[in-house]
């Protein structure tokens, strides 16, 4: 089974942000055409066309810490971390991506073996939680090939960038993933009594979701 993402990552001078790229462009068109506010149906007229969901990676470049904001079914968790020391491996090899030559590294993270390839761009950031490296990380991917992150183009930018302050509940890197995965393989404890079959009785054969985290500890 294959899922197609696209997410944006911006880079500022304090803070990074990796969010769904189907948010920011439900931002964007509230901005530009919305900006006295719309309905419900407008709203919900977006939210079909662009899909965009609530999950969200903030660096704080200064503090070395990554706050991680996502909901598990109804609810909205955010945890934070110290950015992870990951131990890349630098190796031989060179591949291009998006017009820039980039370099190998390799590593274990998480549970899972990554290959990454960064560039000369003076950043140590890339995707999702990734970093640690002496440029800016274009492409990354697990030895399974379950998980590719690569950027497909670059630009700069002078807008503002940040993240919606809804009411989010605290919790740890443990037990958010801990949540999502009960939730994921069991969705019948969450939802039961909230979904209905077409006679209006309650719906009680839920089977378990499609579930393949990246982080496996």
């Amino acid at each position: 089974m294959t899922i197609e993402k696209y997410h944006l990552l911006q880079i500022g001078n304090n803070y990074s942000a990796y969010s769904n790229y189907g948010a920011f462009r439900v931002d964007s068109v509230i901005k530009e055409i919305y900006p006295n506010g719309l309905t419900r149906n407008d709203y919900s007229r977006l939210f079909k066309q662009y899909q965009p969901s609530f999950e969200c990676v903030v660096k704080d470049l200064h503090n070395n810490s990554i706050t991680t904001y996502d909901k598990v079914f109804m609810d909205r968790y955010y945890y934070t971390e110290p950015s992870p020391n990951i131990k890349w491996h630098l190796e031989k090899g060179t591949r291009e991506i998006c017009g820039y030559n980039c370099k190998k590294a390799t590593a274990n993270f998480r549970g899972r073996n990554w290959t990454a390839w960064y560039c000369d761009i003076p950043l140590n950031n890339g995707p999702w939680k990734f970093g640690n490296l002496p440029g800016l990380i274009l492409r990354v991917e697990d030895s399974k090939g379950e998980h590719v992150f690569e950027a497909i183009s670059l630009r700069k930018s002078k807008r503002d960038f940040g993240y919606k302050k809804f009411d989010y509940f605290k919790t740890t890197r443990e037990k958010y993933n801990e949540a999502l995965a009960e939730y994921k393989n069991n969705p019948g404890v969450m939802v039961a009594g909230m979904v209905q079959n077409p006679d209006g009785t309650p719906k009680t054969d839920f089977k378990p979701m499609f579930f393949n985290p990246i982080e496996l500890e």
